[in-house]
């Protein structure tokens, strides 16, 4: 019977066996750019920073370092989705997609909990317990 490290050892191996920046997963299609105004984009002055997952010191990949610039682009259309989600859609709408959104959480669970367990290095279990939860506030 095997045991306790040589089973986390095989888990850990299997979570992070990643080539240096290829992390591939259908969560980020288009890789770890910044999504704003409803578009994955590159930060304004195309600089990247290295996400490391904390446990291997193993770059999981590269994202979109946004600055000042890029902020002030995803707060000015967060302005208008504000204005068109608050007043262009209904309750029974705004319902609707909530509830959506809801179901795609809880059908990406292992996805969102393995991403970041390798991102956050916390146990599997609470990764996808937070996602859980997060979808927990679905409108009924």
């Amino acid at each position: 019977m095997p045991n306790i490290k040589s089973i986390l050892f095989a888990q850990k191996q299997k979570l992070f066996s990643i080539s240096r920046r290829s992390f591939q997963t259908d969560l980020l299609p288009e890789g770890a750019k910044a999504y704003i105004n409803g578009k994955w984009m590159d930060s304004i002055g195309g600089t990247t920073f290295e996400v490391k997952n904390p446990y291997s010191k193993e770059v999981i990949t590269e994202i979109a370092n946004c600055d000042q610039s890029d902020a002030q682009i995803a707060v000015q259309a967060a302005r208008e989705a504000f204005y068109k989600w608050g007043f262009e859609t209904t309750g029974k709408e705004r319902g609707a997609i909530l509830n959506k959104w809801c179901q795609i959480l809880t059908q990406k669970e292992a996805q969102l909990g393995e991403l970041l367990t390798l991102e956050q290095g916390k146990a599997l279990g609470e990764a996808k317990g937070e996602i859980q939860y997060s979808a927990s506030s679905s409108i009924k």
